[in-house]
């Protein structure tokens, strides 16, 4: 396949990857049984307001404050709920059948006191009743900030423990020893993801950070603190980490990577977050040279083992934990080749990757990947060095996930 016929490919499969978008909550109100309007919201606190006496009666002119019959369905990112204040009452009635969850809101005489109550349970103050709905919502939707869907802090650890100790000049030119110099580096970059999970159309946009030295053996050791920002149909989050990894060449032929990783995500808009902590061992083995069709290529097989697990968050009036812990293996190939283009050696590396995630229970469990990369074919670690990949994604198993990302990076 020529570089060319592969950019082909990538484009060709981005083409279907996105449907229409479909909205993160939706409320379909009903009132005095009779009329009915249904609405969706960018946040959570919108969602909520839209049931004060006001807004009500904007939309429903007939309506009479603390007394009207108020029933509502809702779609809390995928998690049917249902919200109802009967006639005549300022109690605020709260359901998740799925969950068999069932509360009672007493507004106390004011409809509005028992929707901040509302608001301080899904926040955190139900207890483990509220961390049992962010349980749920890493199982069943494909919207979950910390794990599920490959906008998430987990697959966000999770590809950044497998491109650490995968990361590396693999291409023929690139394996002769003696070649490493002691030197620091630093590494700076941008990525852009745009996912479709489900329906909910999901961009996100990341900047690495990192702080790498080596020596003349090959060991590395390097710290990275990357920062994301996610825009998910309008809803913001932020996520954040901090990593250490450090690269061992056993011999020419096979480097073992250990990472360790923290990281914390936060949407104040959908009322989720939480931090994440988590080991892996990478292990990348590169077997000899060999000619294909007149073209010399090398074979790269990197294997990734990881444990990631949930800590509690507590922000302001924001407290949760869902208990998630998760071990995750993902495996690759690379296929690396070195292309002159106008009497400049570039590495072409062609990636096949596979993610599966065991333990709890997740909405994407199963993430292949499919991609090229580029980047010059220096002969020593000694020059800058500058990257461009690209990657399309799709999960077999929850087949409404699919997408794509671009990572530009650079060191010097």
């Amino acid at each position: 396949m020529t570089p060319k016929h592969a950019w082909t490919l990538i484009l060709i499969a981005l083409l279907p990857s996105f449907a229409f978008a479909a909205k993160l909550l939706e409320v379909d109100m009903t009132v005095d049984n009779s009329q009915r309007q249904k609405s969706s919201f960018k946040s959570v606190d919108k969602m909520i307001d839209q049931f004060q006496n006001d807004s009500i009666r904007d939309i429903f002119p007939s309506y009479v404050d603390n007394v009207t019959q108020v029933d509502a369905n809702v779609n809390y990112r995928g998690l049917p709920m249902g919200l109802n204040f009967a006639l005549n009452s300022t109690t605020l009635q709260f359901s998740i059948p799925s969950l068999n969850i069932n509360e009672n809101f007493d507004g106390q005489g004011d409809r509005e006191r028992a929707l901040r109550l509302l608001e301080e349970y899904l926040k955190g103050n139900g207890g483990e009743t509220a961390n049992r709905i962010n349980r749920e919502l890493i199982k069943i939707s494909p919207t979950s900030p910390i794990a599920g869907n490959p906008a998430s802090l987990m697959n966000s650890m999770v590809d950044n423990a497998f491109y650490s100790g995968t990361g590396f000049k693999k291409a023929p030119v690139n394996i002769a020893a003696g070649e490493m110099a002691e030197e620091n580096k630093i590494g700076i970059g941008i990525d852009y993801a745009k996912y479709d999970q489900a329906g909910y159309d999901t961009d996100v946009w990341n900047i690495p950070i990192s702080y790498s030295w080596t020596d003349k053996s090959g060991q590395s050791l390097t710290i990275k603190a990357p920062i994301s920002y996610i825009d998910q149909e309008g809803s913001e989050t932020y996520k954040a980490r901090l990593g250490a990894s450090y690269q061992y060449p056993v011999n020419e032929h096979w480097i073992v990577t250990p990472v360790f990783d923290y990281g914390i995500i936060a949407s104040e808009d959908l009322y989720d977050g939480g931090q994440i902590i988590s080991g892996s061992i990478t292990s990348l083995f590169t077997f000899d040279s060999t000619k294909f069709f007149s073209k010399e290529i090398s074979i790269s097989i990197g294997n990734m083992f990881g444990q990631y697990e949930t800590m509690e968050l507590s922000v302001d009036d924001y407290e949760v934990d869902p208990d998630q812990e998760n071990t995750v293996y993902k495996h690759g190939i690379f296929v690396d080749t070195i292309v002159n283009l106008m009497d400049t050696p570039l590495n072409f590396e062609y990636i096949i990757t596979n993610a599966r995630y065991k333990g709890d229970d997740v909405y994407a469990d199963n993430i292949s990947e499919f991609g090229l990369s580029i980047k010059p074919a220096y002969a020593s670690s000694r020059d800058n060095s500058m990257g461009l990949t690209l990657l399309y994604l799709r999960s077999p198993h929850a087949e409404d996930i699919s997408g794509f990302q671009s990572k530009l990076f650079y060191s010097f």
